[in-house]
């Protein structure tokens, strides 16, 4: 699966486990100042691992979240899965893989090793909320495990699989099944393609491999692994909107994939190494592909034609004259390779010749992911000719955007977001270069995390403890899996996501009069109209906007220079702030931002607009500014462009005009808001409490606050035999004492009651606790009303 074979110079051995003394030892200064989860990964292997609810309960599964600011770039890190030492909590080990759902509000990834994730060769799936509430197994679904879950990008929450014979729920291989999820992850699974030719139970479809449904959602790509003796492996080209169908009922048989739409005849290629879809119904859909084993050419071939079907060029007696709907990616000639850094008089192959006689030719580019558009390649040279490192490939131009983006990065990649960012992960070890993200247009590199690559064990093989990251669709956020916190190298290897950059706020344009309110005005700057009229040429629509955009790419989605830059796909809300000084600013409420909400609509706006109204007092002057809200429950930590209104003593509009621009960096932090939010009631714990009864399990009750609107999550700080930390220990450190986040929106009934286990705690019933508040600012409330600041919780006595 992932490209351990490209590179000879590796050496791939799994890893013995490691001591646990040794690896204390190494973390005697614990990383990212998380010294409690340090103290607690002995107990991974002797503590109870606390479930406490039946699979099938909807939901009440606890969250294992826990968030801390990681001290090299200072951004926000979530770690979401919190298994057993024999977990193995992660959503792949692959390259290119897309995790998120759509909108960004759900995240999927896989576990073993305890009750109610063994079923499917002691591997399930587990889909969790983003912001960590309502993670629960997926016993809803057509299958449990399978490589990928694969989920479309044109609506909100819902992915595609196959059946499986094997569960018991009248689930079918021969049929491919749409999920749908609500906000407590229950799924509504539902026949959607039916008439695979193949025989129930015999074999097991591949799915779709990686990214290969299309950025607008309408198509995706499947082929079966059949006989072994011929190596026939049917493709099928499927409608997924619309009518859903398949493209071909009997598949593009009898010819292995390099056969089909390559140039080779004495190399039988049967099946991808990597396999990616870009683009879109409205333009193109490239299908991009690279042989197992790099045996022979890595090819893009557009998807046109009726129903779907591939063009392609179907003689074998000369070498191809390629044209515009397919093109060599890695070149072959008559079976054999063309060496690493050759280039071949009449082809053009972007790793070796570049499209430019003037330099050097490049070597083999190894890695390589696609945008959603299809029209952009990023992976990592090799060697250092040009560069050991990324760079982005214009595949329409055939030319480079940008060579070595970012040298000595050769690690792993992810462009599965509609953004001008690409989010890379290192290969070295330790704590030297951080997963980082890069602007393919200005070449600005930002450090987003330190994955502690390998610091969990030999830094010579483990292998599998290597980051491979995955965008979220805004690109705001990136995730990524590692070992450090699990004490078990290569094994426990848990799922974490890092702020790449806040969501970006709107801007305002215009505040008028609607009866007795001030009505804001705001949009996303894309251009006056971004209607599917303007995608026509000659153009019916004005130009849209790719100069300043409020969104996250500068090209239009999906045709790149006549559709305005797409809109962002994970924000749930707006929030609207009022000042009347320009200085301290109070939250006003909130507005549904409708988009990426309906049917096949994400990518297909509804809205290009949006309003909110406010009974600002008459004779008076009020500031106004917005920011987004996403439904992982990260907020704009900049406000957007402020905008002065006065009003007279009829309340009517004098002056509307705009204060002060929209910020130079959107998605940065600039603390305008500083308030505290209120602190949690009635905080209470107790060790061994029905149902978590086995030593070093905890349950620790708390109730939300009247004054709850501003609460984004609950921190939980502990310590053996003690109050975790008291007043004179500084804010900076306090830290080290954090094991759990708790989203507010956990609390799943709506009763403002609150109640998380912890099974790490001390085994003799000594650990204490504190819980705070957190609100979408940061700002957070130590204190716990009706005891003393930063006395422990109550024990609910024995």
């Amino acid at each position: 699966m992932d490209c351990k074979s490209l590179i000879s110079k590796r050496v791939y051995i799994r890893v013995a486990i490691i001591m646990l003394v040794t690896l204390l030892a190494k973390f005697s200064a614990a990383s990212e100042n998380l010294d409690e989860l340090f103290n607690r990964i002995a107990r991974r292997t002797s503590n109870t691992f606390y479930t406490g609810e039946n699979c099938t309960t909807k939901p009440a599964w606890n969250p294992m979240s826990m968030m801390y600011i990681d001290q090299i770039s200072g951004n926000e890190v979530w770690k979401i899965s919190n298994g057993t030492n024999a977990t193995y909590s992660i959503f792949g080990l692959d390259i290119g893989e897309q995790p998120w759902s759509g909108n960004g509000s759900k995240i999927a990834m896989k576990m073993r090793g305890q009750t109610c994730f063994n079923d499917y060769g002691s591997q399930t799936w587990l889909i969790s909320n983003v912001d960590g509430s309502s993670p629960r197994p997926v016993y809803e679904s057509s299958r449990r495990g399978g490589p990928y879950i694969y989920w479309t990008p044109s609506e909100p929450a819902t992915y595609y699989q196959f059946g499986s014979n094997g569960l018991g729920e009248g689930a079918d291989n021969r049929i491919l099944y749409k999920h749908t999820l609500d906000n407590q992850n229950v799924i509504t699974r539902k026949s959607w393609i039916t008439g695979f030719p193949w025989p129930s139970g015999l074999y097991a479809p591949e799915d779709f491999n990686k990214q290969t449904i299309s950025g607008d959602g309408n198509k995706a790509f499947t082929f079966l692994q059949t006989d072994v003796a011929t190596a026939t492996h049917p493709i099928y080209s499927l409608s997924l909107t619309g009518t859903p169908a398949i493209d071909n009922p009997t598949g593009y048989t009898g010819l292995s994939v390099d056969n089909y739409w390559g140039s080779s005849t004495s190399t039988n290629i049967t099946v991808t190494h990597d396999n990616y879809v870009g683009g879109s119904v409205a333009t193109k859909i490239w299908w991009y592909w690279m042989p197992t084993n790099s045996q022979g050419d890595w090819w893009r071939s557009v998807i046109l034609g009726a129903g779907g079907a591939p063009v392609v060029n179907s003689s074998h007696t000369t070498l191809y004259n390629f044209g515009s709907e397919m093109e060599p990616i890695y070149m072959n000639t008559g079976g054999n390779q063309v060496p690493e850094g050759t280039c071949v008089t009449g082809y053009r192959d972007p790793w070796a010749c570049d499209n430019d006689p003037s330099t050097t030719p490049n070597s083999y580019m190894s890695h390589f992911v696609i945008d959603r558009w299809g029209t952009k390649i990023t992976g990592a040279y090799v060697d250092a000719n040009p560069c050991v490192g990324f760079s982005v490939y214009n595949a329409t131009t055939r030319t480079y955007d940008n060579k070595c983006i970012n040298e000595g990065y050769a690690g792993h990649y992810s462009w599965n977001a509609w953004s001008d960012w690409i989010a890379s992960s290192p290969s070295a070890a330790g704590n030297v270069k951080p997963i980082q993200t890069a602007n393919y247009k200005t070449s600005v590199i930002k450090p987003i995390a330190n994955a502690h690559v390998r610091e969990g064990g030999s830094t010579s093989t483990t292998y599998q403890s290597l980051p491979r990251v995955a965008q979220s669709p805004d690109g705001t956020k990136v995730q990524w899996v590692s070992d450090f916190l699990g004490g078990t190298p290569n094994v426990t290897l848990d799922m974490f996501w890092s702020v790449a950059y806040y969501p970006y706020p709107p801007e305002i344009k215009s505040a008028t009069k609607n009866g007795g309110n001030i009505r804001l005005i705001w949009d996303f700057s894309q251009g006056t109209s971004c209607a599917s009229s303007s995608q026509t040429i000659p153009r019916t629509g004005p130009i849209p906007n790719f100069a300043n955009p409020r969104t996250y790419s500068t090209r239009g989605w999906p045709h790149e220079t006549l559709d305005c830059p797409p809109s962002p796909r994970e924000i749930d809300k707006f929030r609207v702030w009022v000042s009347t000084d320009k200085s301290a600013w109070t939250p006003l409420g909130t507005t549904t931002y409708n988009n990426c909400r309906g049917t096949n609509e994400c990518g297909m706006w509804a809205e290009n607009s949006w309003s909110y109204d406010y009974a600002q007092p008459v004779s008076s002057t009020r500031y106004y500014a917005v920011t987004s809200l996403e439904y992982s429950g990260l907020e704009s930590h900049t406000l957007s462009n402020t905008w002065k209104v006065v009003t007279d003593g009829a309340g009517n509009v004098t002056t509307q005009v705009q204060q002060s621009a929209y910020p130079a960096d959107p998605g940065g932090k600039s603390d305008f808001y500083k308030t505290p939010p209120k602190a949690p009631i009635y905080a209470s714990y107790t060790h061994k409490e029905a149902p978590a009864i086995a030593s070093g399990q905890y349950t620790i009750h708390w109730n939300a606050p009247a004054d709850k609107a501003m609460i984004r999550y609950y921190n939980i700080y502990a310590k053996d035999g003690a109050v975790p930390f008291t007043t004179d220990l500084p804010i900076t450190d306090r830290q080290k004492y954090r094991i759990a986040s708790i989203p507010a929106s956990s609390d799943y009934a709506g009763s403002g009651a609150f109640k998380y286990i912890d099974w790490l705690g001390a085994t003799d019933g000594s650990t204490q606790y504190i819980v705070s508040s957190v609100d979408y600012q940061g700002n957070e409330t130590i204190y716990v009303a009706g005891h003393s600041p930063l006395d422990t919780l109550k024990r609910v006595p024995k």
